[in-house]
């Protein structure tokens, strides 16, 4: 009977434990200690979101006094099991950018050094090669007003 006391405590902290392992996104200066997981849980009350949207990992390095570069290896998942996209490798100071749609998505990372995490959305903002997105300002001589190249092309 002392057996099966000590066995299901065991298990039941080796679950509890791995329940608070999960971080939710978004998540900001989260420490990685070889590996963490980011998932995006959506409650009922929570709007779903439309279309795509940019899908950001930044890492910290937390230690300074390192002579060789600070890796982590991010996979991005979604939650139904369909894709993953990675592995990404982020060096020192990096900021990885994916875009994603309106799914749940997860994101796990690995890394042997200490670094910290931050994983958020963003509103998706199309590549400039991409058709329609002529928004751009320019302006060369600051005492004339900025134009966007779509009022630039109505004239």
């Amino acid at each position: 009977m002392k057996k099966i006391i000590f066995l299901t405590t065991v298990f039941l902290l080796a679950g509890i434990t791995t329940l608070w392992a999960i971080k939710p996104i978004p998540s900001y200066n989260v420490p990685i200690f070889r590996q963490q997981t980011f998932v995006e849980k959506r409650t009922s009350q929570d709007p779903s979101p439309k279309g795509k949207r940019d899908m950001n990992v930044k890492s910290t390095v937390t230690s300074t006094n390192k002579p060789t570069p600070t890796l982590v290896v991010v996979y991005i998942f979604s939650m139904d099991g369909r894709d993953v996209m990675g592995p990404y490798t982020l060096v020192n100071n990096q900021t990885l950018t994916v875009t994603v749609d309106e799914r749940e998505w997860g994101v796990y990372a690995v890394s042997d050094d200490h670094v910290e995490l931050s994983v958020w959305y963003t509103p998706y903002s199309p590549p400039l090669t991409e058709k329609g997105n002529y928004n751009l300002q320019f302006n060369q001589n600051p005492l004339i007003p900025a134009v966007t190249l779509r009022q630039f092309y109505s004239v």
